[in-house]
Parts: structure tokens; C-alpha cells; sequence
């Protein structure tokens, strides 16, 4: 699995969260509270996730709105966005290079119906599909 220090790390760290996460109970916590909307620039200048991924999951205006308020991410985007990041981070682990990750990730695949692992992310259900997946290819039982 992929750490909460990583994930936070991927999503721009205390410079972007605000604070420093150590542990799966700080992670939840700042979930809670909402992740800052300056997260959503942060997460499309690394090349994590594209803008219109981003709009799948907060609304291309409402980000807009929170971006110039300050506002942060209600709990449920906040979810969303880590549970991304974590699928992410956990691919990446998976084929030790973020390329072959990105490429992974962005492909269609056959064991999931021909859809992409990315758009499977955003869901609960999905990221665990994707997870279950990856931990396959790690253990090498699936190719």
C-alpha cells in the first residue's frame, strides 16, 4: 500500500495542504476538513491528473469559486482527489518508473472491461478494483 506521507507529499506537501501528514489519521482528518482548492493547480502542474479529470470530480466553476475564496474542497472531493492520488502513487510504486505508471493508468485494459484504471479511480468500488489489480502485477500472478 501507499503511505499517507507520500500521498500528501504527491499532492503538494505542507506547502499546498497547509500541514504536515504522518499517519492515515492525519490524512482522514484533513480529508475531513476539506482539502485546500489550490490542491486541484498543484495536482495538474505535477501532470498527476488532467484537467478534466480534475472536472469529474469538482466541477470546473466550483473550483473556480473556491480557488478565489480560499474555500476548501467539501469531504467528499477531498476523497475523491486522495483516493486518485493514492491509485497514483500505488502504480507508480508498482512499476518502479511514473511513466510506465501514467501509461498503465491511461491505457484501456482488458481485465477491466476495456476501460482505463484512471477512470476507475474516482469511485470507491473502482479504486479498489484497480488496487486489487496492481497488487496482482506486483506479486506477479497477473500479466
Amino acid at each position: 500500500m501507499v503511505s499517507a506521507e507520500r500521498i500528501a507529499r504527491s499532492m503538494g506537501g505542507r506547502k499546498t495542504l497547509g500541514k504536515d501528514v504522518r499517519s492515515e489519521l492525519q490524512l482522514h482528518d484533513l480529508i475531513v476538513e476539506g482539502l485546500p482548492a489550490a490542491i486541484l493547480d498543484s495536482l495538474v502542474k505535477n501532470k498527476l491528473i488532467t484537467k478534466k479529470q480534475i472536472e469529474s470530480i469538482v466541477p470546473r466553476r466550483t473550483a473556480g469559486r473556491h480557488k478565489a475564496s480560499g474555500k476548501r474542497l467539501n469531504a467528499e472531493q477531498s476523497e475523491r482527489i486522495a483516493r486518485v492520488v493514492r491509485t497514483l502513487e500505488y502504480a507508480n510504486k508498482v512499476f518502479g518508473n511514473e511513466s510506465k505508471a501514467q501509461h498503465w493508468l491511461h491505457a484501456s485494459n482488458a481485465a477491466l472491461d476495456g476501460k482505463r484504471p484512471i477512470d476507475l479511480s474516482t469511485t470507491e468500488t473502482g479504486a479498489r478494483v484497480v488496487e486489487t489489480i496492481l497488487t496482482r502485477i506486483d506479486y506477479g500472478v497477473y500479466s
